[in-house]
This record gives C-alpha cells, structure tokens and sequence, in this order.
C-alpha cells in the first residue's frame, strides 16, 4: 500500500526550522521544499528522464522577498509543467539551463571554473595541468550544471571514476580543485554552501612512491661514471649541478644567466618558476660555482645556461638529462629519475643529522606556517650556505672512494 503523504499548509512552512543538516518537506507527487541550515527554503521537483533520476530546482520560498518569491500554489503549479515536459520526452532541466542561457540568469560549474582558474597564479605548466584535470575528469559531468545545483553526489561521482582508473592521488587533486572551486562560488554569492567541503577524507588513501633515486652506496660508481660520460659538455655539467644542488629539474632547466649572482655566491629562482611561487634562493657550493664558471665559457652568451640543443633561444628538453643517465646505463633494475636526486640529497643530509626544516627550506617544500616560513627564509640562509658545501665535499670523498 503506498504511502500517504500529507499535503503542506503555507503555516507547515513558514513554520520550520533549520537544523545542522538540510532536510525536505514532502507536498506530494515529487514535489518537496529544501529546508537548510542557514534557513533558505528551497522547492525541488524530482523527476525520471530516461531512466535517470534528475532534480529541477524550482526557487525559494521566501515571502518576505520582493521578487522572486515561490509560493506554495506556484510551486505546485510548476510541478504540473515539469510533468508535462517529461510526458512530452523533454528534459526539463535541459531547457531551463536553454532558458537561462538566453537570459544570461546562471552561472555553469565551468564557466566559474575558468573563472577560478584565470585568477590562480601558479606556475603557467602547472596551470596549464590543473585545467586539464578538470576539462578532463569534472567538465564532462557537471561542467554544464549550474553550480548552485552540484550536489555531493556528483562530487562523489566523479572521484570514483577516477578511482576506478587506479589514479588515486590524482582522483583527491580534482576533487580538492572542485572544492575550491565551489568556495569561489560561495565567496561571489551564487552558491550557497559547499558540497565538495570534506569528500577527499573519505576517499581511498593513496600510498606515495617515490621516484627511483640512487643511495648513498650508489654514488660512487655513479659520479665516476657522470665524470667520464662523453657527450656534450654542459648536459653533462647540467646533470653535476642538478646533483650538487638538488633544484626540481624543471628549475635547473630553465635557469638564466641573471639568476646568478657570482659575487655572493647564491643562484636566485625567481618566484615565477617556483612550484609554490615563491623566490628561491640556493646557496651555491665552491664545486657548484667552478661548474658555472665552466659553463660561462660554453653557453655564457645565451639567455639560458642549458639552452636547447637544436633551438638555442629555448631551455633544453626535460628529457635531455634522463637520456644521459640512460646512457650511463642507470635503466631497469637501476633505473633513476633527475628528480630522485632530491630524495637522494634528502635522506644523507637527514641520515647525517642536519637541521630538518633548513633540509626542508633547501628542498622548497611549502611551510606549514606561512609566518614562519619567512622567518625561516632568511634565518636558514647560513645553516644551509654550510649545509651544501658539506653535501659537496661529502660527494667528492664518495667519488674518490671510488
């Protein structure tokens, strides 16, 4: 027998209150009133459209409103439209979003995703990133749904087909981007709440793996073998400065003549180029400046200190290094990345009792505290100045035991 569902009353609205969570108040024939905890009241339809269950947000309930109020007989009146579109074999929501289209009335996830994303000011190849994961994996399903009609269904729904790839890490990046996404849409005031708030606590834990990198055993026959690697001079003087001072690859690649200042000895990474679009500054070692004053004799009349192979006017590849360590015969069982180097660096320096947040500084890895990590910036300087001229010593004395 089905359930009887008694009709609201005006008053049965008017009269509810908000609690923590949002909750419906059913009128019968799939109409219901969203009731949410900052007291908005909002009437819904819900419907069946090819199989698919779909929701037409219909508008508020508001009568202290001076437009745009929903009353109670509207509400069921719009219901009644709803059904006759579905029975015609039309989407309702499709030709609202038509509708609202023409007005210019909604703002789409996407379009306020590009909106979001035109204000970020990350690095220009992870931006470029950050958009695709979105074009790729959020777009296709709630790129073309207002935004204030996401809900944590769809949220969810796109982390698990993400999941199902096996790209777990990769499923908590877009879901963190939807999620500041929505808070954009909350802080211009088209969206009320945010629904991805929270979702990546609940999705499968990633377990990292680090990049291949050689231990402190490894270094020995690897620094002989980078001495004696007979290819061009400065790939291979680039892969020795990547070593000696543990820069992401993509920075070292990059680097331009005027980031080095050779009378105080330090390289400055401009803020631009920096993954957390901060300015870098890398205390360079007596190894590191005799490497650089080689290299001026090769490249010092180009803008870039690695200028490309075939096109001078440009970095070299990010592939030029991990070919060098191919050659040396660093693939397979012994197979290496140029970024491993970090953690190489990392784990003697730490193994050797160094300061912990001066190894971090060096590393450039995000501080948790932001005051502090200024602070921080300029009080390491020293401790880390001293810090790589040990490291470089230290892999001399590991060459030599070779």
């Amino acid at each position: 027998m089905p359930r009887i569902i008694k009709k609201l009353t005006n008053q049965d609205i008017v009269n509810a209150k908000p609690q923590k969570k949002p909750y419906r108040l059913n009128d019968g024939e799939r109409l219901h009133i969203i009731v949410r905890p900052n007291n908005r009241k909002v009437w819904q339809i819900s419907y069946s459209f090819v199989g698919k269950r779909n929701t037409y947000t219909i508008g508020d309930f508001n009568p202290s409103l001076k437009a745009g109020h929903i009353s109670l007989k509207e509400a069921r009146g719009k219901r009644d439209e709803i059904v006759a579109l579905v029975k015609q074999g039309i989407n309702p929501n499709t030709s609202k979003n038509k509708e609202m289209i023409a007005n210019d009335s909604v703002k789409f996830f996407e379009e306020v995703a590009r909106e979001w994303h035109q204000k970020g000011v990350w690095v220009e190849r992870y931006k470029k990133r950050i958009l695709s994961s979105l074009e790729n994996d959020a777009f296709p399903f709630i790129g073309n749904k207002p935004v204030d009609e996401v809900t944590r269904s769809d949220i969810t729904a796109i982390a698990s087909k993400i999941e199902e790839r096996g790209k777990l890490e990769a499923a908590k990046r877009v879901i963190k981007r939807c999620e500041a996404i929505l808070d954009f849409a909350v802080h211009l005031g088209i969206c009320e709440h945010n629904v991805a708030m929270g979702v990546t606590r609940f999705m499968k834990p990633h377990v990292k793996k680090h990049r291949p990198f050689l231990k402190e055993q490894d270094l020995p026959d690897f620094l002989k073998k980078l001495d004696e690697y007979h290819g061009r001079d400065y790939i291979r003087l680039a892969l020795k400065l990547q070593v000696l001072t543990f820069v992401r690859p993509g920075e070292l690649r990059k680097a331009s003549w005027d980031e080095i200042d050779f009378q105080k000895c330090i390289w400055r990474i401009p803020a631009k180029r920096m993954k957390m679009r901060r300015e870098h500054i890398v205390p360079l070692s007596k190894q590191s400046m005799k490497i650089l004053e080689d290299l001026r004799h090769i490249t010092g009349n180009h803008e870039f200190i690695f200028p490309g192979i075939h096109k001078i006017h440009k970095p070299m590849s990010d592939t030029a290094l991990l070919k060098v360590l191919k050659i040396m015969g660093y693939v397979g069982d012994k197979k290496v990345t140029v970024h491993g180097f970090r953690h190489t660096a990392s784990t003697i320096l730490n193994e050797k009792g160094f300061n912990g947040d001066a190894i971090e500084m060096q590393l450039a890895h995000a501080p948790k505290n932001a005051i502090r990590g200024t602070y921080n910036h300029a009080q390491y300087l020293d401790e880390r100045t001293q810090m790589m001229q040990w490291y470089a010593d230290h892999l001399d004395r590991l060459k030599n035991s070779a």
